[in-house]
């Protein structure tokens, strides 16, 4: 499975276009840059695999990750240490409708060996689950979980 990278720019319509992709993270011969120039299907399977990377990342650390897990711990933590009554229970008690069920259901149906994500996604659940663990060594709540300081921190 390729680490893509891809340079992308911001036109005059405002439209954000890929410029240039490269497969894998370490530069070499093997390793070439690909470009809008290139013949038309080069660049569009260039821009395929980018996609599915990115995929991927998507759906290991933003879906599953940083909604349906983060959720969980948060709606777990909130039962068990914040009164029914509490405003702050009150205010997350809507959010937390279900998503035990939804996550115990994704794990049984999804995440299992055989199941979805082994059938349908280039990383299996092995390569999701590796996808996973490295974005949460270097998770930050106050970073990654407000929107103007993620885009600060991604430059």
């Amino acid at each position: 499975v390729c680490a893509p990278m891809a340079l992308f720019y911001v036109n005059k319509n405002g439209a954000l276009l890929p410029i240039a992709i490269q497969l894998f993270q370490k530069p070499s011969e093997e390793n070439p840059i690909f470009l809008p120039s290139d013949p038309q299907y080069t660049w569009l399977l260039a821009k395929m695999y980018f996609n599915n990377a990115d995929c991927s990342v998507h759906q290991s650390c933003t879906h599953l990750g940083l909604t349906h897990l983060l959720c969980e711990s948060i709606c777990a933590a909130a039962h068990q240490n914040l009164s029914p009554n509490h405003p702050v229970f009150q205010l997350l008690a809507p959010h937390f409708l279900y998503i035990m069920a939804i996550n115990s259901l994704g794990l049984q149906k999804l995440i299992s060996p055989g199941g979805w994500v082994d059938k349908t996604m280039t990383v299996g659940v092995p390569g999701l689950m590796e996808i996973l663990k490295r974005r949460w060594r270097e998770f930050r709540f106050d970073r990654d979980c407000w929107l103007p300081n993620d885009i600060n921190a991604r430059g």
